[in-house]
């Protein structure tokens, strides 16, 4: 199982996160799909379809805070409700 991270833009950084438990590069099938955007300190998770698994958030959250970003936001909507999310991904 793995996440993968595709630069598609530098400033601000613009990414496509894809996960599942047969992806390890761009080509090989996926369950979740999502655009990530870091601007300063936080990427911000948008567009996001699939199961959002925890093994694919620490993934996640390594390969993000490898490209600069400290956290990782995005909003959970359900029932009617928004539902902010944000979960650190390491220090300054």
């Amino acid at each position: 199982m793995s996440v993968t991270l595709t630069p598609i833009c530098a400033d601000p950084v613009v990414a496509i996160l894809r996960a599942g438990p047969e992806h390890s590069r761009y080509g090989d099938p996926f369950e979740v799909v999502a655009t990530v955007l870091i601007r300063g300190h936080v990427a911000h998770l948008s567009g996001m379809l699939g199961q959002w698994r925890r093994e694919y958030r620490r993934e996640a959250v390594r390969l993000i805070h490898g490209l600069g970003a400290r956290s990782m936001e995005w909003e959970r909507i359900g029932d009617g409700r928004t539902r902010p999310k944000r979960f650190m991904t390491g220090r300054a």
